[in-house]
């Protein structure tokens, strides 16, 4: 309301004084210039100032929307979700995963997600059956055992939705109580099958079959402080990783390998990308994630030494190792993540550890 009695009055003021000049100027009063030019600047001015509050009282009253909304779900999510514990049952009963009911929707599709609910064999069979869109929480739940995800792996072999079926399997492939002959199965039936376009696929499958061992998992993050900037890494899944550093992005699929790794009888999972950036720069990334075995902490630190001298790092009490550089010429970024293990365990403690500049989470979906 200021700004617009403010302008009520500025806008005569200075209508007033550019008919003045005007009319000095010209000797007789410009009655045309006046209709045509300064009434409807009037007019604007006084209007324009009311449209602009209408956007600002509209915006402060999203917020408060907002903020009230806020507040209403933080108590009504753990309500809803203390149901669902109390009564897997009702998810099934009352058909929460329906979208009628978006709030029941929601909780329902995070207690499979986040495996907060209970669920028995029997309701995630069911679940599965009626509700397709909550397939690729279940395929990784642990109370799945093998006959389920034998069965549910026919069913996704015989069906022909292209990338649906690609994604479920990766996530079936993933589940620890898939076995070996079932992995050979499935590796057997896609090798003919066109249409895998999901990747990851072949990559668990082979690394599961050779013992392979991967330190991050889908939705696990990393935020790493180094000394020339902060690392976020992101496991969109198992196999597939985002790594971003200042305005370098890259993205990976990893793959395992046969190649040697000191301190480490095993293969590891490498990674390398090529892409074009502004400017016709060519852009690559250097990848490898993997699990370092060691005897004592002293072989540990001995490694960690080396791996310190050739590469940035920074790694936690319990192991976790994260190396990354980033060089201009060629533009290139390495990223490593190792967890070590020491006598087949992670490690309590480690000389020179810095559990606050290597900070892990969980990404929500």
């Amino acid at each position: 309301m200021m700004y617009f009695l403010l302008g009520a009055f500025f806008c005569p003021l200075l209508a007033f004084c550019g008919v003045r000049l005007i009319q000095r100027f010209f000797g007789k009063k410009p009655h045309f210039l006046i209709n045509r030019l300064l009434l409807p600047l009037l007019l604007a001015f006084p209007f324009g100032i009311l449209l602009h509050q209408a956007k600002v009282r509209d915006d402060t009253q999203r917020k408060i929307r907002e903020k009230k909304h806020e507040a209403y779900w933080r108590v009504k999510e753990p309500e809803l979700l203390a149901e669902l514990v109390a009564d897997p049952e009702l998810a099934l009963r009352d058909h929460w995963y329906g979208l009628a009911d978006y709030e029941k929707y929601t909780v329902f599709h995070n207690s499979l997600r986040d495996q907060q609910v209970s669920y028995s064999l029997d309701q995630l069979d069911r679940i599965y059956q009626v509700d397709p869109e909550s397939r690729e929480y279940i395929l990784v739940h642990p109370a799945c055992d093998l006959p389920f995800l034998e069965k549910a792996a026919s069913r996704i072999l015989l069906s022909e939705q292209g990338d649906t079926s690609s994604w479920l399997l990766y996530r079936l492939v993933s589940h620890s109580a898939a076995s070996r002959e079932l992995l050979m199965r499935i590796e057997k039936a896609i090798g003919s099958r066109a249409g895998q376009s999901i990747p990851g696929v072949r990559q668990v499958i082979d690394a599961r079959l050779r013992g392979v061992h991967l330190v991050l998992h889908m939705r696990d993050s990393l935020r790493v402080k180094l000394p020339h900037g902060e690392l976020y890494v992101t496991a969109s899944s198992d196999v597939l990783r985002g790594y971003q550093w200042d305005d370098v992005t890259r993205m990976a699929a990893l793959a395992s390998t046969t190649a040697a790794v000191p301190g480490d009888p095993d293969v590891y999972f490498q990674a390398r990308t090529r892409d074009s950036g502004q400017a016709g720069v060519t852009r690559l990334g250097e990848f490898r994630e993997g699990i370092r075995r060691f005897g004592t902490v002293e072989e540990a630190s001995r490694w960690l030494g080396q791996q310190s001298a050739e590469i940035p790092t920074i790694y936690r009490n319990d192991g976790l190792v994260v190396s990354s550089s980033k060089s201009e010429s060629p533009n290139l970024l390495t990223v490593e993540v190792w967890q070590i293990l020491i006598g087949g365990e992670k490690p309590s403690s480690l000389p020179g550890a810095r559990d606050a500049a290597l900070v892990s989470g969980k990404v929500r979906r």
